[in-house]
């Protein structure tokens, strides 16, 4: 699994320690829900893209879809999206001419149970055959990824931060 983007943004304005942001509480900060929000919308446009567009094979790059917020020094907030390395490849396709990685071709390979059907053949030759086909052929794109995290939707994250950090220091010098 590989941390994909950082949605993040930047205040170089200190903030006074009578602000507490955290992401480990109940009660939580405007800051912290906004984070969680929208880490929360993004998982879940994504889960409903994968099956909206029938793209589940082994369920991985379903189940490694999270997100994890972070509040670093109490001015650095990083909304961090988890997910399969190979998401990219789902998402954008892939042009014919180069060869994919093999390794989540094998994996695919044994949990469908393929080198079943023909005892002669192995797993890594079928593995093989599969990636030599993608990189003959390609593959289509189907922006399951693209269509939910959005550069709109990522700057209208970055503008409510803002905002919420403009509101917290009005409140700090009331």
């Amino acid at each position: 699994m590989g941390v994909v983007q950082d949605f993040d943004n930047k205040f170089n304005t200190p903030l006074l320690n009578s602000v507490k942001y955290t992401t480990e509480t109940d009660d939580a900060h405007p800051i912290t829900k906004l984070l969680q929000e929208y880490g929360q919308m993004w998982v879940d446009c994504l889960n409903a893209n994968i099956d909206k567009k029938q793209l589940i094979q082994t369920g991985e790059l379903k189940q490694s879809i999270k997100y994890d917020p972070r509040i670093a020094r109490g001015k650095v907030f990083v909304l961090k999206l988890l997910i399969a390395d190979y998401y990219k490849y789902v998402d954008e396709g892939r042009r014919p001419g180069k060869f994919p990685p093999i390794e989540p071709i094998r994996k695919w390979v044994r949990e469908k149970n393929l080198g079943g059907l023909r005892a002669e053949v192995s797993l890594e030759s079928l593995a093989y055959l599969v990636a030599r086909k993608i990189a003959q052929k390609g593959t289509k794109a189907t922006h399951f990824y693209s269509e939910c995290i959005t550069e709109e939707s990522v700057n209208e994250l970055r503008q409510k931060l803002a905002q919420q950090v403009k509101q917290d220091m009005i409140n700090l010098w009331r």
